[in-house]
């Protein structure tokens, strides 16, 4: 029996031919790709923040007070921030293509609504179902967050259970009368190394946010075809999303792609920061396994 097929496999068949840019196995597919999550993420995050820009015309056109109105920008944090735990999840478990298809249409429905309200609380409500689809269509960088959140509280757990035995090695074998001595010291150093840890990590992540910034720079080159077709398509994007003139359009599309590349930089300078930190620790401990201690002879 011949499998029936949808009304999207359909379209998608009469677009995407052998010879179509949108078609994955074309050389141009990945910066369509690209282009399109970027725009999307890249809307999510600027609806958070330019609705501060028309909040007192929202006022006045509504006649609300700042305590109302302020429910406009506070429902679509609350509620992106109560989808960002859940989209990861959910992408995992029904794929990330369809849940970027969703969360963009949630979106979309959010903001065609928003543009509809006709008083504070609908459109405080459009807003609430513009932050869960705003929510859902950044699910690769919740798992991403998800996993640095968990080596975060493994850190935090193993450094609670480090710090007391540390201490009672460190002034075990001091006197009795030497002990307020040895702990002061102790706590001294413990204060200095924080101290001086902070400024040589921070250090650190500067010197490698730079370096990095300028490998992503170098290998980008603006005369290729796949950049210059990564920019327009950008650009025509924005151009019809933003309502920006062609020229504005490719500018901010060169900005949005600096943008992320100096994101990516951050983090490859985060993830060099915790290396050191793990091979810093890793070398502290080896004298630990050399450590010796006479167990007390328990009174017979």
């Amino acid at each position: 029996m011949r499998r029936r097929l949808s009304p999207s496999h359909l379209i998608r068949t009469a677009i995407r031919g052998r010879d179509s840019a949108f078609h994955p196995r074309h050389t141009g597919y990945k910066w369509f790709l690209l282009a399109n999550v970027m725009l999307g993420t890249f809307m999510a995050v600027l609806d958070s923040t330019i609705v501060n820009v028309g909040l007192p015309k929202i006022m006045a056109s509504f006649g609300v007070g700042l305590d109302k109105i302020e429910w406009v920008i506070t429902a679509y944090m609350l509620s992106m921030a109560v989808m960002l735990p859940t989209s990861g999840w959910m992408a995992d478990r029904f794929g990330y293509k369809r849940m970027y298809f969703w969360g963009l249409l949630l979106f979309t429905l959010g903001s065609l609504l928003c543009g509809m309200s006709v008083d504070e609380n609908t459109l405080i409500l459009s807003r609430i179902i513009q932050g869960l689809g705003a929510g859902t269509l950044q699910p690769p960088f919740l798992t991403e967050h998800s996993y640095i959140m968990l080596s975060l509280y493994i850190r935090g757990f193993a450094m609670g259970i480090l710090f007391t035995p540390l201490s009672t090695i460190s002034l075990l074998q001091i006197p009795r009368e030497k002990m307020a001595q040895a702990s002061g010291l102790a706590n001294t150093i413990r204060q200095l190394g924080g101290s001086l840890g902070i400024a040589i990590l921070a250090t650190l992540l500067s010197t490698r946010v730079a370096y990095h910034t300028q490998m992503y720079g170098q290998a980008i080159q603006a005369t290729s075809p796949a950049y210059r077709a990564t920019v327009t398509q950008l650009g025509y994007s924005i151009q019809h999303q933003a309502g920006s003139s062609p020229s504005t359009a490719l500018k901010q599309g060169q900005a949005l792609i600096v943008s992320n590349l100096g994101k990516q930089a951050f983090i490859q300078g985060v993830d060099d920061d915790f290396m050191f930190a793990a091979f810093a620790t890793l070398i502290g401990g080896i004298p630990i396994i050399f450590l010796r201690v006479k167990k007390k002879k328990s009174a017979s």
